[in-house]
């Protein structure tokens, strides 16, 4: 007869983090920058529950499609952190009173070293494209190790809003019509 042989399934994980400038806006008594944070930290503490799942995190934000960035805080790997809150969850980014948001020290990467802190200002337009791009190009270019996981790609895109700027084409950032909008100025 047959015999089925058991693989594990594993996931490779890519947030896209909305950092234009109308993250900055409160919801409620909160800004949105932070509750993004606030939502993102418990979603990284359990995907790395599974060893073999890996996560990447991209901040983007910027005037238009062309003048943007799109900045890799985290590069896909898998990650632990020392640091946790009043309520034991664990911390790998926050949220500064300067309107940034940046990785906290401590975070270790898959081979157990510490990673270089990054961070990106929260301000400007809101090119949800170049964020996206840059998010499926972290998925497209992922090593696939030798073991017998399977691994699922997933992109996460957190966001308050409509794009500001976008172009017609898909495959390409500088093809294609230019089209820019306020994004409803963040409302």
């Amino acid at each position: 007869g047959l015999t089925a042989k058991q693989q594990k399934v594993a996931y490779d994980v890519v947030f896209v983090l909305d950092f234009s400038g109308s993250m900055n806006y409160s919801a409620g008594n909160v800004r949105r920058a932070k509750a993004m944070v606030d939502a993102l930290n418990p979603a990284i503490e359990t995907l790395m529950q599974n060893e073999d799942t890996r996560l990447a995190v991209v901040g983007y934000a910027g005037d238009n499609v062309n003048t943007s960035s799109a900045t890799t805080l985290l590069a896909l790997d898998h990650y632990s952190t020392t640091n946790k809150n009043a309520q034991d969850e664990e911390i790998y980014f926050e949220y500064t009173n300067n309107q940034y948001i940046r990785t906290v020290r401590g975070v270790k990467n898959g081979r157990g070293y510490d990673i270089q802190q990054a961070s990106k200002q929260v301000n400007g337009g809101t090119p949800t494209q170049r964020g996206i791009y840059r998010g499926m190009d972290i998925l497209r270019s992922a090593e696939k190790p030798e073991d017998d996981v399977i691994r699922l790609p997933i992109m996460v895109l957190l966001t308050d809003g409509a794009a500001g700027s976008a172009r017609s084409t898909y495959d390409t950032l500088t093809g294609g019509t230019f089209y820019e909008g306020d994004a409803n100025n963040g409302n």
